[in-house]
C-alpha cells in the first residue's frame, strides 16, 4: 500500500478569489503539458533502502547538511508514540509529538496502545528527504505534520507494508482549502506506481515513511534497527502559551524555492553519530 500524503499551502488564508487564481493557473499548466510534456529526472524509488533517498539528496544540495527540520508525528488519539535515543524508546507521548529530524537519517518510532489492538505495537520509519524554510526562530511553529492514521497501523498489523510519501503541494496546483490540523488529506497510488514519482510531479517530497508488522531485533553493537541512532532536537514546549504563538506572517514560512534538485543514484547510506560541520554556504 502506497500512498501521498499532502502539505497544504494555504494554511488558514481566506480563499475568496484564490479559487479563480488556482483554476486558471492549472489549465496554463496543462496547455503546456499537452505542448511540451516534461521531462521528469528521477533516479530514485520509494522501494529503495531507507536513508538512500534523503543521503543522496544532500550529495545534490549541501544545504541539507546538518539541517534539523522540525516534525509533528501524530497518532491516533489513544494511541501513545515514543522516538529513539541513546540506543533506547523515550517515554511514550499520547496523540502527537515534535521533534528536529536530520535532514537525510531515518528514524524508528514506536507506536504503542493502538485503538482495538492494545498490546500489540509497531515501528514506522521516517526519512527526511528535504526541509522547510520558516523565519528563524519559528521553526518548530511551522513542522512538517506525518500522521500514521488507524487505517494505516491496522493494515501493518495485517501483515501489510504501508509506504507513505508526505509532500508540500506544488503552488501551482495548491487546494484553495484550510486543512485540518487533526488530518491529513492523502490518496492512494496504484500498485504499478511509484508514490516517490508521482509525489515528485504534484510538489516537493519531504518525508517518506515505511510501515510493517516487523518486531524490534535489537543489536546494541550496530544498532541497525535504530539506523545508527541519529541524533534529534528535543521540543520543549513553551511555559507560557500565549508567547509561543507565531509573531510573523504564516506566509513568510512558505517554502518559494523554484529549484527541483534531481537525485541521483548512490550506494547503501552511510549513518554516523558525530555530526560533520557544513563548508561556508553559497
Amino acid at each position: 500500500m502506497s500512498r501521498i500524503s499532502a502539505i497544504n499551502r494555504c494554511g488558514q488564508r481566506t480563499i475568496c478569489g484564490l479559487l479563480i487564481v488556482c483554476l486558471a493557473g492549472t489549465l496554463s499548466l496543462q496547455n503546456l503539458q499537452a505542448q511540451a510534456p516534461a521531462t521528469i529526472h528521477n533516479f530514485h524509488r520509494a522501494n529503495l533502502p531507507p536513508g538512500t533517498v534523503g543521503q543522496g539528496q544532500i550529495l545534490r544540495d549541501r544545504s541539507l547538511l546538518n539541517h534539523f527540520q522540525a516534525v509533528e508525528i501524530n497518532v491516533p488519539a489513544k494511541a501513545f508514540v515514543a522516538l529513539a535515543v541513546d540506543g533506547r524508546f523515550e517515554r511514550p507521548q499520547r496523540g502527537s509529538v515534535k521533534a528536529g529530524l536530520l535532514v537525510g537519517q531515518v528514524y524508528r518510532v514506536q507506536i504503542s496502545n493502538i485503538p482495538f489492538y492494545e498490546g500489540l505495537e509497531v515501528y514506522p520509519t521516517i526519512e527526511m528527504v528535504n526541509r522547510l524554510h520558516p523565519p528563524a526562530g519559528q521553526e518548530f511553529h511551522f513542522p512538517v505534520p506525518i500522521h500514521f492514521t488507524q487505517e494505516d497501523l491496522e493494515l501493518a498489523l495485517d501483515n501489510q507494508f504501508v509506504t507513505r510519501v508526505v509532500a508540500l503541494e506544488n503552488p501551482r496546483e495548491a487546494a484553495p482549502i484550510a486543512d485540518d490540523p487533526k488530518d491529513q488529506r492523502y490518496f492512494d497510488v496504484a500498485p504499478h506506481e511509484d508514490p516517490l514519482l508521482v509525489a515528485d510531479q504534484r510538489g516537493k517530497p519531504m518525508a517518506i515513511t515505511r510501515m510493517g508488522s516487523r518486531i524490534p531485533d535489537y543489536d546494541t553493537v550496530s544498532n541497525i534497527f535504530l539506523f545508527g541512532m541519529p541524533p534529534l532536537l528535543k521540543f520543549v514546549p513553551d511555559a507560557n502559551p500565549a508567547k509561543s504563538k507565531p509573531t510573523v506572517n504564516p506566509e513568510a514560512a512558505i517554502d518559494r524555492q523554484q529549484r527541483n534538485v534531481p537525485r541521483l543514484p548512490i550506494g547503501q547510506p552511510n549513518f554516523h553519530n558525530v555530526l560533520i560541520p557544513s563548508g561556508p554556504r553559497r
